[in-house]
């Protein structure tokens, strides 16, 4: 009796391991996964930084800094961004090192808190990882494509705001494609203003200021800016006709920023050209 109950035993054992190589050979059961002994990786991003000034700004290249584990070396490492709810891919990988650091260079075009996350997919050896981090993307915004909210009945001859420059002008003989110029030439004594929101989005304002060559000789403007009705460093200057002079001023924290001109001599047309703002956002979104 013992010898059969071994014998029907073992019988239903080599039935049982029948059916399972069967089924595995069929791929209803699979293999036990390699990922469950997979060795784990690590990434890790230390910073984004600019290749240039303090601000990583949409259109310039910046670098994403960062130390993968040792075993990642030779692997691909994929540079991707959170957009709409999700991970993209950005098309940018580098190889990882045996150091462990990896830099990846790279050109935002989106503004605002953006995510980057540089990814590792995995293999059936080592597991996926990934490290992520916020930064902040500036970009600068011309003043030809923002709205004047407010100007003086002086500001121009024409008609009541100043106007932007669709066929450019030119200061000592440089030709600007976008350029905010007043109206016909003004005479001594004229002054006006235009103004423009910032909406507290603007950390920088830049221009060059002069008076365009179809001025008078000898005519001399006064130059100024100002934020929130106040007056700021760095933002006054007085040009001659055949002087360009720049303006960089802080914006940060402001809501609104004045454009300023005085006639001091002559009869001039002051010219501010390819006057910008850095913004992470447009202070007049549609």
């Amino acid at each position: 009796m013992r010898e059969a109950v071994l014998t029907t035993r073992s019988g239903r054992n080599l039935a049982i391991s029948v059916i399972l190589a069967l089924l595995l050979a069929l791929g209803v059961v699979g293999q036990v996964s390699p990922a469950s002994a997979a060795t784990a990786t690590t990434i890790k991003v230390m910073s984004i930084v600019p290749s240039s000034g303090s601000k990583v700004v949409a259109g310039e290249v910046a670098t994403v800094a960062g130390k993968a584990s040792t075993n990642l070396a030779g692997k691909t490492l994929k540079l991707q961004v959170f957009k709409a709810g999700k991970w993209v891919d950005l098309g940018i990988s580098v190889q990882g090192k045996s150091s462990g650091n990896f830099f990846i260079k790279f050109t935002p075009n989106t503004t605002g808190s953006i995510q980057y996350r540089v990814l590792f997919a995995g293999s059936t050896s080592l597991k996926a990882s990934s490290g992520s981090k916020s930064v902040t993307v500036w970009k600068w915004y011309s003043l030809a494509g923002q709205q004047i909210v407010a100007a003086d009945s002086n500001s121009c001859c024409s008609s009541a705001t100043p106007k932007f420059g669709t066929s450019g002008y030119r200061l000592i003989g440089k030709y600007y494609s976008s350029a905010l110029i007043i109206g016909s030439a003004n005479p001594a004594g004229r002054t006006g203003w235009a103004e423009y929101n910032l909406s507290y989005k603007c950390s920088a304002f830049r221009t060059t200021v002069g008076l365009e060559d179809s001025s008078a000789s000898g005519s001399t403007v006064q130059f100024s800016t100002k934020l929130d009705g106040s007056n700021v460093a760095g933002g006054s200057v007085s040009a001659n006709l055949g002087q360009a002079k720049k303006i960089e001023i802080s914006t940060a924290g402001s809501f609104r920023v004045r454009l300023e001109y005085s006639i001091v001599s002559g009869s001039a047309k002051p010219m501010w050209a390819y006057p910008s703002i850095l913004c992470t956002g447009s202070p007049n979104s549609k």
